[in-house]
């Protein structure tokens, strides 16, 4: 019998649990998220599933277990172990069915999780499995159609490969200026395209699911995929699931590895489960840092914000004549306003790192404000001015809603999304020469 056990984020007072749930912990707490993708390559951790960095959630723990208690850090997501279910959500959700994460991810992937009406308290993850599906399909395809070699066997006049006697003998007889032959051709007709080919046929066949793939992007990406597939029989499809069990492995099209293990799950109809005899872990977790910070760069662009990426060395502050730089989560040159994300609460305001290190990026740019932008339940912003070259440094909450069908919560979460755009200093700035524009 499947046993659900629901959890929030970031909980270090712990929470206490059944012996047979603490067992079932006990098999991977302490292991960082490094040590559980390596031994479960089922599990799905993103940003590092998406190939493109890791963020430094490679040393992130899972899950630990302190007295007895259950106790999380900072992700999000639903794994299983054995006949136990986890679900972590988001502290900073209280509705009834957790409608921020699925928010987030329509916001962040691209998704339409209005279609399912789906909360995190569904029993079915497979749910989310198919939501990820249209951007990991996207993502993978950006790198091209994967090709592997396949072998043909042919019978005609023109000749390339190797004769196979015994079938021109049979096929052949009398000869009649055909021959029968075998070649290896490169081709992006092969098994794992053919295993994205029927998953985008199996979601294109449910009413509940069509319209995951209804948006411009995704048809022609499901469009490049069935041009590229002609030998496709809805029959083979136990055929090509099998064909797929071992992960693709390729030096340049690292983000199809992603998109077959979700093909599998989606096709194989998969739950969160675990297998008792090798002790195996499933399951999708998101880094809950990073999902914050890529949620708001969804809303900030739309105000002419960039998004410098440290991992990528890309659009950083000069901070010496030398050449290094920082990287600060968002700026904005017409606003001349630097904020940073902070997913966890700021009641209490924030470290003394955090706060010298927004003044010196301040300092550095000559920018007129820098705040702290936090999911939070109530309005609880402020901020100070500066001595020196002056500008202020605040808190920004981001209020999140208690409503009771996704649908209400959306709604309000565009009201707070507006709110929190208007919010936003109008100052424009005549200085940019502070600006990397690498």
């Amino acid at each position: 019998m499947m046993t659900s056990f629901y959890l929030k984020d970031n909980d270090y007072t712990g929470i206490e649990c059944s012996d047979s749930v603490r067992n079932a912990v006990a098999q991977i707490a302490g292991i960082t998220l490094r040590e559980l993708s390596e031994k479960n390559p089922d599990l799905l951790i993103f940003p590092k599933s998406l190939g493109d960095n890791d963020d430094g959630i490679d040393d992130q723990i899972l899950i630990t277990l302190n007295g007895g208690k259950i106790q999380t850090g900072n992700v999000l997501g639903f794994f299983g172990i054995n006949d136990v279910r986890f679900f972590i959500r988001s502290r900073f959700d209280e509705s009834n069915k957790q409608f921020f994460l699925p928010y987030m991810l329509q916001k962040v992937f691209g998704i339409n999780v209005l279609n399912l009406q789906t909360g995190i308290d569904q029993n079915d993850i497979w749910d989310f499995y198919l939501l990820m599906f249209p951007y990991c399909l996207k993502n993978a395809l950006r790198q091209g159609l994967f090709k592997a070699y396949r072998h043909y066997f042919r019978n005609d006049s023109h000749l390339r490969g190797t004769i196979d006697i015994s079938r021109h003998l049979k096929e052949n007889s009398p000869f009649r200026g055909s021959f029968a032959y075998q070649i290896r051709e490169r081709t992006a007709d092969n098994a794992l395209i053919q295993l994205v080919r029927h998953t985008i046929e199996f979601i294109r066949s449910n009413p509940a699911t069509a319209s995951i793939l209804s948006d411009k992007d995704s048809l022609l990406a499901a469009d490049e995929i069935v041009s590229a597939t002609q030998s496709y029989v809805r029959n083979d499809r136990s055929k090509i699931i099998a064909q797929n069990l071992r992960p693709v492995r390729h030096p340049y099209f690292t983000k199809y590895t992603t998109l077959q293990k979700l093909c599998l799950k989606i096709l194989r109809h998969e739950t969160l489960s675990f297998g008792s005899s090798d002790e195996k872990t499933y399951g999708i977790i998101f880094d809950a840092a990073w999902l914050w910070e890529e949620y708001l760069a969804t809303l900030l662009k739309e105000n002419g914000f960039t998004h410098p990426r440290n991992k990528l060395r890309e659009g950083g502050i000069p901070v010496y004549t030398d050449g290094y730089k920082v990287f600060p989560d968002f700026l904005s040159l017409d606003y001349k306003t630097i904020i940073d994300a902070k997913y966890k609460k700021l009641d209490n305001g924030v470290s003394r790192e955090d706060r010298y290190q927004m003044i010196s990026y301040l300092h550095i740019t000559k920018a007129d404000e820098g705040f702290f932008a936090f999911p939070a339940q109530e309005d609880n912003s402020f901020s100070r001015m500066l001595q020196g070259y002056g500008g202020t440094v605040g808190l920004k909450p981001f209020i999140i809603p208690k409503e009771e069908t996704l649908t209400a919560f959306a709604a309000e979460m565009k009201n707070s999304e507006d709110r929190f755009k208007e919010s936003l200093n109008g100052k424009r700035a005549n200085d940019t020469s502070y600006i990397d524009a690498s």
